[in-house]
């Protein structure tokens, strides 16, 4: 069942098929409780959310507490695993105080109170995408990126008009500075730090890894 799950388009329609026998074998099974915890909740948690289309972080955090159910788990498998678990937990605790604080001073620098205030679920969008401990960097640099385009989506989509719009969007081709003097006031600030996070994301950045940063200001702009 999970593993047909992992179709690309042009597959074909027999993993359709797959799929649609395994959910009804798994929910007819499941219906006369004849599975034993933990997989009756692993099963109904793959029904609602097949696994490779289910957050790993949170698969992992669900598993960890079931394996603990299985008569042959090794303890000190386990251990490790929960320990690995709290030390996690304590880097996105510090790595979402940062963002909150980044934020804050952001949202209030930029006086937008239109935008939604959303880092919370930006960043669990992110430890999503990118789980690994290792990175880090790539974590809070792609929370940070999706809460300027927060800014960006909410002004295009419900704030300003037309014209502003086309002004705002020649500006960040421009990509200078002194392309906020055709901006409209309020919408300034908003131009000026998103240049100097972008400044910032290049800082962070090893020497050979700079060359990245054309591509993601193309991309962004």
């Amino acid at each position: 069942y999970n593993a047909a799950h992992m179709a690309v388009p042009g597959d074909g329609p027999a993993l359709d098929d797959v799929i649609d026998f395994t959910r009804h074998q798994l929910e007819a099974i499941a219906a006369k409780g004849e599975l034993r915890s933990p997989l009756a909740e692993q099963v109904a948690r793959a029904l609602d959310h097949p696994l490779p289309r289910f957050t790993k972080l949170l698969e992992t955090m669900y598993y960890v507490g079931e394996y603990a159910q299985e008569e042959t788990h090794d303890n000190t498998l386990l251990e490790l695993a929960r320990l690995n678990s709290h030390l996690m937990r304590s880097l996105h605790l510090r790595e979402l105080k940062a963002l909150s604080l980044w934020w804050r001073d952001l949202y209030d620098t930029v006086n937008l109170p239109y935008t939604r205030d959303r880092m919370v679920e930006v960043y669990f969008w992110s430890c999503g995408m990118i789980p690994e401990e290792e990175q880090s960097r790539a974590r809070l640099m792609f929370a940070k990126t999706f809460g300027l385009v927060t800014f960006l989506d909410d002004t295009y989509d419900v704030h300003a008009t037309l014209e502003e719009c086309h002004s705002f969007t020649e500006a960040m081709q421009r990509w200078d500075d002194s392309a906020v003097s055709i901006l409209p006031e309020y919408l300034g600030m908003l131009y000026i730090k998103m240049l100097s996070n972008f400044k910032d994301f290049e800082n962070m950045l090893k020497p050979h890894e700079k060359y990245r940063m054309s591509y993601a200001k193309k991309t962004f702009s």
